[in-house]
Protein backbone atom coordinates (compact mmCIF):
# COMPACT_ATOMS: atom_id res chain seq x y z
CA UNK A 1 0.00 0.00 0.00
CA UNK A 2 1.63 3.05 -0.78
CA UNK A 3 0.66 6.81 0.38
CA UNK A 4 0.26 9.63 -1.33
CA UNK A 5 2.57 11.88 0.21
CA UNK A 6 4.88 8.31 -0.89
CA UNK A 7 3.69 8.89 -4.53
CA UNK A 8 3.94 12.22 -5.38
CA UNK A 9 7.93 12.82 -5.51
CA UNK A 10 8.14 9.79 -8.24
CA UNK A 11 7.84 9.71 -11.91
CA UNK A 12 5.80 7.58 -13.73
CA UNK A 13 8.52 4.84 -14.59
CA UNK A 14 9.62 4.57 -11.03
CA UNK A 15 5.84 4.15 -9.86
CA UNK A 16 5.75 1.25 -12.35
CA UNK A 17 8.63 -0.15 -11.68
CA UNK A 18 7.47 -0.45 -8.10
CA UNK A 19 4.03 -1.79 -9.04
CA UNK A 20 6.15 -4.54 -11.55
CA UNK A 21 7.75 -6.27 -8.77
CA UNK A 22 5.29 -6.30 -6.18
CA UNK A 23 3.59 -8.24 -8.82
CA UNK A 24 6.77 -10.11 -9.78
CA UNK A 25 6.29 -11.26 -5.44
CA UNK A 26 2.79 -11.93 -6.49
CA UNK A 27 1.68 -9.22 -4.49
CA UNK A 28 -1.52 -6.20 -5.31
CA UNK A 29 -0.57 -2.48 -5.33
CA UNK A 30 -3.18 -0.44 -3.09
CA UNK A 31 -3.06 3.21 -3.95
CA UNK A 32 -3.54 5.13 -0.51
CA UNK A 33 -4.96 8.31 -1.82
CA UNK A 34 -8.33 8.77 -0.71
CA UNK A 35 -9.57 9.28 -3.70
CA UNK A 36 -12.57 12.40 -3.08
CA UNK A 37 -13.63 14.28 -6.07
CA UNK A 38 -16.66 14.56 -8.67
CA UNK A 39 -17.22 11.67 -11.17
CA UNK A 40 -14.75 13.04 -14.05
CA UNK A 41 -12.27 13.75 -11.66
CA UNK A 42 -12.07 9.94 -9.86
CA UNK A 43 -12.70 8.33 -13.15
CA UNK A 44 -9.37 10.27 -14.63
CA UNK A 45 -7.54 9.42 -11.66
CA UNK A 46 -8.23 5.64 -11.45
CA UNK A 47 -7.87 5.10 -14.95
CA UNK A 48 -4.19 6.82 -14.32
CA UNK A 49 -3.76 4.51 -11.49
CA UNK A 50 -4.81 1.12 -13.33
CA UNK A 51 -1.92 2.30 -16.36
CA UNK A 52 0.68 2.50 -13.68
CA UNK A 53 -0.49 -0.83 -12.88
CA UNK A 54 -2.42 -0.51 -9.54
CA UNK A 55 -4.58 -2.91 -8.79
CA UNK A 56 -6.87 -1.10 -6.36
CA UNK A 57 -7.20 2.32 -5.04
CA UNK A 58 -8.73 3.43 -1.70
CA UNK A 59 -11.38 5.95 -1.78
CA UNK A 60 -13.73 7.97 0.43
CA UNK A 61 -16.66 6.68 0.50
CA UNK A 62 -18.42 9.87 1.29
CA UNK A 63 -18.98 10.91 -2.49
CA UNK A 64 -21.33 7.92 -3.15
CA UNK A 65 -21.07 4.58 -4.98
CA UNK A 66 -21.93 6.78 -7.96
CA UNK A 67 -18.81 8.51 -8.12
CA UNK A 68 -16.56 5.89 -8.26
CA UNK A 69 -17.99 3.69 -11.31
Amino acid sequence: KLNFHLLLPLGHKDISKINRTAHKYGLLSIADIKLNDIGNTNKTTTERLWQLGFDAVIVNPIMGLGSYR
